[in-house]
């Protein structure tokens, strides 16, 4: 096993065949962090680290209440513990992300 085990899908840290679904869960932790300045999952052992890769995602709104709801379906999604629930690509992950801003309401 070779990476940064809090950015790594639960298959990598368990040493498992990898898919490109793997670099979805970790672009998908990094767009996370980005959005929230909080890690989804963030223990110092590498056990806990897995088992908590294997729980729901914290929403969102629990950093930043001004997030919408919308993306921690998203992110259920994308940081899901089965490669095989997770986007197929990178580029419906970026959809995803962008159909759950909240609405313009200027317009």
């Amino acid at each position: 096993v070779f990476g940064t085990p809090l950015y790594m899908a639960p298959e990598h840290l368990m040493g498992l065949t990898l898919t490109p679904q793997a670099d979805l869960y970790s672009l998908g932790v990094m767009t996370y962090e980005m959005l929230t300045g909080a890690l989804p999952a963030d223990q110092d052992d590498l056990r806990k680290l897995l088992e908590a890769k294997m729980k729901p995602v914290p929403s969102v709104t629990t950093h930043v209440s001004e997030l919408p709801p919308a993306l921690d379906e998203v992110f259920s999604k994308a940081l899901a513990s089965n490669p095989e629930s997770r986007y197929a690509t990178a580029n419906d992950f970026l959809v995803a992300v962008k159909n759950a801003r909240k609405p313009d309401t200027a317009r």
